[in-house]
């Protein structure tokens, strides 16, 4: 504790708390066992106040607190103490000429000095990461209010992050730097961090964080964990986003939580500059599917959801709350030629999204009469839901143009996941299947995930699949073309998430008398 350090003896009243304290409480606990460790770690504003604070005897209680970096620097660079202690004695003393025993010099040398000459690579930002997220440097304390105690305010366990007066910001699904949820933070230097948290996300997409120009050093790390164990899933990290122009991005679902710690990078003593550092950053979630239209629907019952569809004007969000749907059966009036057909759902130019991944399924039952579940006719886009059509098709695509499926699950027994059915008049259409999951759990024998079909009247059919699962069919994606037909098929997969199927991606030519089949995803 009254190791001197920062003016000499000379001086007694100041020094280094942020090492002479916290390396003192470090060595209670790795030193002298019978010693209670007198942490005063508690407060996570402790990242709130510079790590190189200087300290007097009546205030030493954020000094204290310092032990959570040394921890973490002998875990990372073992002895890096005692090497400071005797690089720091050899600036700070010297022997005089005949002398038996050195004498003390007049030198004004703090320990920072020889922590740059001993180790230039340390890095604030991966400190702070650890202590508030992974702790998982030297944890051996056991006590009652202690560093590690599950049921304080401390450092806590690992993975758990507490956010005490912390900060967080809200964004939407569909976001666009146009409409980003923005946030302030100011960080007092030096060598001090901020957490932020990244709420209210109701659809998976790519997570972006802008820093906004002019932008400070600060450094910044990204990261995603789960929402069940909190374990880490992906991150991204900037260093100096004075010289660094870009946006931290991550992918992101509703069943993950979002980080960002930022912090002050610089290896300064904080009484050389003692302007804080104000920033602001700006995040949204760009949606796989991209934006949400401007006129968004709420339903939460089966009777609001089809009262929404037999209203909607084309290019309306039909959004259904968390649950699970099964609507009756009913005669549906289609746009073009005013003829009937009988579902439970027919999406007409509209989008139709859930709650979130996994959150919302539609049951969809049909009937022994040849009704279907879930029909599309026209443009449709389905997200971020669940389709359980046991033994019926999971969607019928009639008269298509444009179908999108993105993050939505299609789970069907003994019959096909998705049919194609253009009409003389569909003219050119186009399906894109994206980050979503095509899966056969019945009687595989015969079905198709995804069945293609065009007309020798109608337009050139193309399919995207991209980070999809088709899983347990016979055909996984099954297409063909006639010689005899002036319309065309073209599937373009990256040939992932194929399980378990007969054959995976299978396209028929058909010249007369025989056809020749070949697999596009061996």
């Amino acid at each position: 504790n009254h190791y001197t350090n920062r003016l000499s003896t000379w001086s007694y009243h100041q020094k280094d708390g942020w090492f002479a304290e916290g390396t003192a409480t470090w060595a209670m606990d790795e030193v002298f066992d019978d010693i209670r460790d007198y942490y005063h770690a508690t407060p996570w504003t402790r990242f709130s106040i510079p790590l190189l604070q200087e300290t007097t005897e009546t205030d030493g209680l954020h000094a204290y607190r310092n032990v959570a970096f040394w921890k973490w620097a002998e875990s990372n660079n073992e002895t890096i103490i005692q090497r400071m202690l005797d690089d720091q004695y050899a600036l700070t003393h010297s022997t005089l000429a005949g002398a038996r025993n050195p004498v003390e010099n007049y030198a004004t040398v703090d320990h920072l000095l020889s922590m740059w000459k001993l180790w230039g690579y340390v890095d604030f930002l991966d400190f702070a990461y650890t202590a508030r997220y992974l702790k998982d440097f030297d944890k051996g304390e056991t006590r009652d209010g202690e560093i590690w105690s599950d049921g304080t305010a401390e450092l806590g366990r690992p993975k758990k992050i507490q956010f005490t007066n912390g900060t967080t910001v809200s964004t939407v699904a569909g976001g666009t730097p146009n409409n980003a949820a923005t946030v302030e933070f100011e960080l007092k230097p030096h060598l001090t961090a901020e957490m932020i948290q990244v709420t209210s996300v109701d659809l998976e997409g790519t997570l972006h964080v802008r820093f906004v120009a002019p932008s400070p050093p600060f450094d910044a790390k990204l990261f995603v964990v789960d929402k069940a164990g909190y374990d880490e899933i992906e991150s991204d990290t900037i260093r100096d986003t004075s010289s660094t122009v870009r946006d931290l991005t991550a992918k992101l679902s509703p069943d993950e939580h979002a980080y960002i710690v930022v912090v002050d990078p610089r290896w300064n003593d904080p009484l050389r500059n003692a302007t804080p550092l104000k920033g602001k950053l700006e995040v949204w979630v760009e949606d796989p599917c991209g934006s949400l239209p401007a006129n968004v629907v709420d339903v939460s019952t089966e009777d609001e959801l089809q009262s929404a569809l037999l209203g909607a004007t084309p290019g309306t969000a039909i959004r259904l709350a968390a649950g699970s749907y099964s609507p009756r059966i009913k005669d549906w009036k289609l746009p073009e030629d005013g003829g009937m057909w009988p579902a439970q759902v027919l999406l007409a130019n509209v989008t139709l999204l859930g709650a979130g991944n996994g959150q919302t399924t539609l049951v969809m039952t049909g009937d022994p009469y040849e009704a279907v579940g879930m029909t599309s006719f026209g443009s449709a886009t389905l997200r971020s839901l669940t389709i359980d059509a046991g033994n019926f098709y999971g969607l019928t695509c009639l008269s298509p143009n444009n179908v999108t499926l993105c993050n939505v699950t299609i789970r069907t027994s003994g019959t096909d996941g998705l049919q194609w059915s253009p009409w003389p008049e569909s003219g050119g259409s186009s399906l894109n299947v994206y980050e979503s999951t095509l899966v056969q759990d019945g009687n595989k024998q015969g079905t198709v995930g995804i069945l293609l079909s065009c007309l020798a009247e109608a337009g050139n059919v193309t399919a995207e699949i991209k980070d999809s699962h088709i899983t347990g069919w016979f055909n996984g994606i099954y297409y063909s073309m006639s010689s005899d037909e002036s319309c065309a098929i073209s599937v373009s997969t990256d040939c992932k998430g194929f399980l378990s199927n007969d054959k995976n991606v299978w396209r028929e030519m058909c010249i007369p008398p025989k056809c020749t089949g070949t697999e596009e995803c061996p």
